[in-house]
């Protein structure tokens, strides 16, 4: 049946128009994160030689007997050189003589120390390898001026390698990261207690950083870091989500032992990423890191002779009977200055 009630008037107002502008696009979290890595040393025994932020101990800390005292003990490292494989250690009473060939990176091999006026053995070691440290215990009373060393193919010392000869009164050029012939020094005491080293405890540490304002989530850090030709460690260490709140940090850290008595590239690099809560935009940051280490030894002393002494350049025939020193073993000529 059509309707009782009459149609209603059509509206006399226009329909609104549709807006000219389109609406607002939703606003995604930022995803923004850093990454830096740097060498950081634990410890050291004189924090002012280190170069700051860097893992160089500044090999070459000097011996000076006005400052620091005579040496009370030395820690050497067989490095298997032979004489004339090694810088001058610029000390007027150095002397290094090769035998049956030297040395040349041979292990093991038996050290001896003796004391240079009477040819006594102070200390020796037995079965030492490249690369091997020797701490020379401290003397019953102090060093001697000049000290000397032999190196034995075996204890029968049926085989002689090398003898060198060389200064420990701290007068002369004295310092870590100096070689003499096939041993370099690694590490000494001295008398008013000082504790020089060549080992540097350190740390790489990774800083993460959230550098926009909202919070973010961690996933993951892949690491790879280095100390010279040594073994490459790497990994990846995840988050799981761990939170990182706007402008926040967060370190991890990784602990190395670096010698520096030899020169080297300590190396390290690495990448992290992270995502948005809400929307899960991903974001990922990268750094580097690389750093010479090594000896920084002090300038050469003058090679003038001191004033009002004479010195002049002798050769001799050691024969068996031979001079005041470790050289004395050989059955060579030795040629030096006095």
């Amino acid at each position: 049946e059509p309707s009782a009630e009459p149609s209603a008037e059509p509206s006399t107002e226009p329909s609104a128009e549709p807006s000219a502008e389109p609406s607002a696009e939703p606003t995604a979290e930022p995803c923004d994160i850093g990454l830096s890595i740097d060498c950081v040393p634990l410890s050291s025994v004189r924090n002012d030689a280190i170069i700051p932020g860097t893992c160089n101990t500044a090999v070459g800390l000097e011996c000076d007997r006005a400052t620091t005292g005579r040496l009370t003990q030395i820690t050497f490292r067989y490095r298997g050189n032979n004489c004339d494989q090694i810088p001058d250690p610029n000390q007027r009473s150095y002397e290094c003589v090769d035998e049956n060939g030297g040395p040349s990176s041979r292990e093991p091999v038996y050290i001896e120390f003796t004391n240079t006026k009477n040819g006594d053995i102070i200390f020796s070691a037995n079965n030492v390898m490249l690369g091997d440290s020797i701490v020379f215990p401290e003397p019953p009373s102090r060093f001697e001026a000049n000290t000397a060393f032999q190196i034995y193919n075996s204890a029968d010392r049926t085989t002689l390698l090398q003898a060198v000869t060389f200064h420990t009164s701290c007068s002369q050029p004295f310092f870590t990261g100096q070689q003499f012939g096939a041993l370099s020094v690694c590490g000494y005491r001295t008398e008013n207690g000082n504790i020089f080293s060549c080992e540097v405890e350190a740390q790489f540490v990774y800083t993460i950083t959230n550098l926009g304002d909202n919070s973010l989530n961690l996933d993951t850090l892949d690491y790879e870091f280095a100390i010279g030709d040594g073994e490459v460690s790497f990994g990846t260490r995840n988050f799981n989500g761990a939170p990182l709140l706007g402008n926040g940090e967060r370190n991890e850290r990784f602990n190395v032992t670096i010698d520096t008595s030899t020169e080297k590239i300590i190396s390290a690099n690495g990448t992290v990423t992270g995502s948005t809560p809400a929307t899960d935009i991903e974001c990922k940051a990268s750094d580097s890191y690389t750093e010479r280490v090594g000896p920084t030894p002090p300038p050469p002393p003058p090679t003038m002779a001191p004033k009002g002494t004479r010195r002049k350049l002798y050769t001799e025939d050691l024969g068996n009977k031979g001079p005041k020193s470790i050289i004395k073993r050989t059955q060579k000529q030795a040629t030096w200055w006095r």
